[in-house]
């Protein structure tokens, strides 16, 4: 499989929904293995979800909690094992769980440096207006990617992912909103029963059940999306054409090393001009006239 080409908004879909229904299985496992803990602690005994009762309107702190601990926990540490996982796929070998989850976590603690990088940054421009904050969140959409796949870090790894998405704004931004769009949309229909079934029972356990039910499922998703994506913009900032189907394997992917050094072909002469012999070369000595001689 070759992830490293252009893509169109449907076939980055494409091979997003390829990968993820190919390798569901591992994909949820490694979510589920950072969500249920995280979320057992975080909401379950910090918030008191487990024994609380069902709240229509939550605190400011109870809605920014989970809110930042997903952002600098949860999230990041998916994208690292997922994308090592995806990496591995894309070598044509079978990844496991376990190697998924040393290698993310080898990289997590840079990841989560660029990470709040890319946090801070972001919020600034959002408290300066929310024009700049747009532009920051969208051209630093893919710096988790880039620590986890290139090994940047810091500054560097903001910068790399600034270089990807420039010339592409407008088409990454389209793509964010089309794969949040899309988890919002499964997240918010398959909580819908706990919704109800906390309001009758006056308990906030079921919400954080089905948190941790559809969680995995959600946030794999936007990670491998998002991977694919950021595939995508090297390939464009490489000059790769563009992909053929959903592996992205095709005419549009790196030339061969035999093309690479084809000889260039002859060129072009008027008929009947190619099978002459060269003019003959002029006298030792000779010189061209000089003007006025």
């Amino acid at each position: 499989m070759n992830l490293t080409s252009d893509r169109s908004l449907g076939q980055l879909l494409d091979t997003s929904f390829a990968l993820y229904r190919a390798h569901l299985g591992l994909f949820l496992l490694l979510a589920a293995g950072v969500v249920i803990p995280v979320d057992l602690i975080v909401g379950g005994i910090g918030l008191g979800q487990l024994t609380a009762g069902y709240d229509e309107s939550p605190s400011a702190a109870e809605t920014l909690v989970p809110s930042a601990v997903s952002a600098l926990v949860t999230v990041p540490l998916i994208t690292a094992m997922q994308v090592r996982a995806i990496l591995a796929i894309e070598q044509g070998r079978t990844p496991t769980a376990g190697e998924a989850v040393r290698e993310g976590l080898d990289v997590f603690t840079p990841l989560l440096v660029v990470v709040v990088l890319a946090g801070l940054v972001t919020i600034l421009g959002f408290l300066a207006l929310i024009i700049p904050g747009i532009y920051l969140l969208t051209h630093l959409a893919v710096a988790a990617q880039v620590v986890a796949v290139e090994g940047r870090t810091g500054g560097e790894a903001l910068r790399r992912s600034f270089e990807l998405v420039r010339g592409n704004a407008w088409w990454t931004l389209g793509v964010l909103l089309v794969i949040n769009l899309l988890a919002g949309i499964v997240g918010g229909i398959a909580t819908l029963p706990a919704v109800g079934l906390a309001e009758s029972s006056d308990s906030a356990l079921p919400l954080l059940i089905a948190a941790i039910i559809v969680e995995p499922f959600t946030l794999s998703f936007q990670a491998l999306a998002t991977t694919v994506l950021f595939f995508t913009l090297v390939a464009r900032s490489t000059g790769v054409g563009a992909a053929d189907g959903p592996s992205g394997a095709g005419p549009g992917t790196a030339p061969s090393q035999d093309d690479a050094f084809r000889a260039p072909e002859a060129p072009w002469q008027p008929p009947g001009f190619t099978d002459l012999p060269p003019p003959p070369r002029p006298p030792a000595g000779w010189e061209p006239p000089r003007p006025g001689s």
